[in-house]
């Protein structure tokens, strides 16, 4: 099996890289094998080495970035969520009053007038 060489590069500076020797290409392909022989629900398939590379690149390493430096939310999802509130407090109070059980009153015996 051949080596892999990695190379990355910011706009603007030079690249730099790094090689993936072919004994541990191989053991990549071992772990690329198992999991799409799985039969487990939920464990990825991979289309290859650089699926399987560019995949845990982005677990181990841009997704922590995102998760501690995440974005704001936009307006149109700030929108949503305040109208789904609201819808849930709606339903709250529709929830509530359909749990009153009406009170009929019992009359009471008319007096007899004084006279």
């Amino acid at each position: 099996m051949p080596q892999i060489t990695v190379t990355l590069q910011e706009e603007g500076q030079a690249p730099v890289g790094f090689i993936i020797p072919d004994a541990v290409a191989e053991k990549i392909d071992l772990i690329i094998s198992e999991a799409n022989s799985s039969t487990e629900v939920g464990v990825a398939t991979y289309k290859g080495k650089s699926d399987w590379f560019y995949r845990r690149c982005y677990e181990l390493l841009l997704k922590p970035v995102l998760d501690k430096f995440p974005d704001p939310e936009p307006e149109a999802s700030i929108a949503l969520r305040a109208e789904a509130a609201e819808k849930l407090r709606q339903a709250s109070q529709i929830q509530a009053m359909a749990r009153i059980v009406p009170i009929l009153e019992i009359p009471t015996p008319a007096e007899e007038p004084t006279k």
